[in-house]
């Protein structure tokens, strides 16, 4: 994939991940997100809701290109996402909880499906389980 810029130069896509003591998952995810957008510029946003794991250290060292928001207290999923949304600046903002794992090509077909259809408000990807079976809850 060939780095991706908006008609302003700024990432197409802004990750945003909200995190509370799942610093493992977290991981893994950061692993999953930065394998998968190689040659890719994203934004890539940790909001930490003060997690006692090592999570931020974690990501201070490991992954020092995401911008990490770090709480003084835990201010629940959606006041969390609300300040990494404030903070991002791509065209497009994706959620994702620390425990997924994103599949190849998964963001970019997002994306480009956002970009074929102007009129959508939003778009959501498939959940998928360990085993590869689609998640429905």
């Amino acid at each position: 994939m060939e780095n991706v810029l908006d008609f302003r130069g700024v990432p197409v896509v802004s990750i945003v991940i909200v995190n509370w003591n799942t610093k493992d998952d977290l991981r893994q995810c950061l692993h999953s997100v930065e394998e998968n957008l190689k040659g890719v510029l994203f934004e890539g946003i940790v909001v930490d809701n003060h997690s006692k794991d090592g999570s931020g250290e974690m990501v201070k060292k490991d992954y020092p290109r995401w911008t990490f928001i770090e709480n003084e207290e835990n201010m629940g999923f959606a006041r969390a996402a609300n300040a990494g949304i404030r903070k991002s600046g791509g065209t497009y903002v994706l959620l994702l909880n620390p425990d997924i794992v994103v599949k190849p090509y998964s963001i970019r077909r997002l994306t480009d499906f956002m970009e074929r259809k102007p009129e959508a408000g939003g778009v959501g990807g498939r959940l998928l389980s360990p085993q590869g079976m689609i998640q429905w809850k």
